[in-house]
């Protein structure tokens, strides 16, 4: 019975104390007990969840700490982490977090987590600033099965910006690149001006002699990087003008074999 009773206390007791740091802003103390380790300088994984942790403070001293998670809190702005020059992942997932910024100085960072958070546009998405990051490699806004997503993700030109403007990304919502985001990018646009052009060029050569320009509109291929992309529209538009070249071939055989018949007969 007095062996119960004081694991009761201790329970309340830890209760208590966690009840106490919710809500809190970090402290010293707080990171290095999280993080298992007696001086700042010596955290490199810092894990704080679930805390209703408030903003984000108090990180200057953790030069070489490489992964942060800040996830399920109640983080509304990205900040405080100027010094971490040395980070390659930070999570923010489940927070309040409205737009992208406090990135400037992570020249390391490889993996942006950032589910579940309430980034309305592309523009609150800060594409300018995530491009100044040159490891990128991965970047969740949703998770790959579409849950928690930002209402970002709603956006229909939400993937096609996204890959224009990162193109180092690997990763994007869980799905995986084989090749970078660009040359993807360009793979596609390449290979459809091969199939369309039949080898890449401005006109073809037809039976009997002549040439036949482009079927497709001027500026169809005119795809600026800098600029919102669509590349479901596009490829829909393709499809319909290889519809209408399907339909003129046709027309062009059927004259072509009642000229012939015309001629023998």
């Amino acid at each position: 019975t007095v062996k119960m009773s004081k694991n009761n206390k201790l329970q309340r007791s830890s209760s208590r104390t966690k009840e106490v740091l919710n809500g809190q802003p970090l402290n010293a103390a707080t990171i290095k007990s999280h993080a298992g380790q007696f001086d700042m300088d010596a955290v490199s994984v810092l894990h704080y969840t679930g805390r209703e942790l408030p903003r984000i403070s108090c990180l200057e001293e953790c030069v070489n700490a490489i992964e942060v998670n800040f996830s399920d809190n109640s983080l509304s702005k990205i900040e405080g982490l100027n010094m971490l020059t040395r980070l390659k992942k930070l999570v923010l997932t489940n927070n309040k977090i409205k737009y992208v910024e406090g990135l400037e100085r992570l020249d390391g960072l490889e993996h942006l987590l950032l589910q579940g958070n309430q980034i309305l546009s592309l523009g609150d998405l800060n594409l300018p600033l995530l491009q100044t990051l040159p490891k990128l490699v991965s970047l969740y806004l949703k998770n790959v099965d579409g849950s928690q997503p930002n209402p970002v993700c709603k956006e229909s030109a939400y993937r096609g910006t996204i890959l224009s403007h990162l193109p180092n990304l690997r990763n994007l919502d869980g799905e995986r690149l084989r090749v970078s985001a660009q040359q993807a990018f360009d793979n596609v646009t390449q290979e459809t001006r091969q199939m369309v052009m039949g080898g890449g060029g401005e006109t073809w050569e037809v039976d009997g002699g002549g040439e036949v320009s482009s079927f497709v509109p001027p500026g169809f291929w005119n795809l600026d990087y800098n600029v919102e992309i669509n590349l479901i529209a596009k490829r829909k538009e393709l499809r319909r003008e290889l519809g209408v070249c399907s339909e003129l071939n046709k027309k062009a055989k059927d004259l072509i074999k009642a000229a012939d018949l015309s001629i023998k007969s």
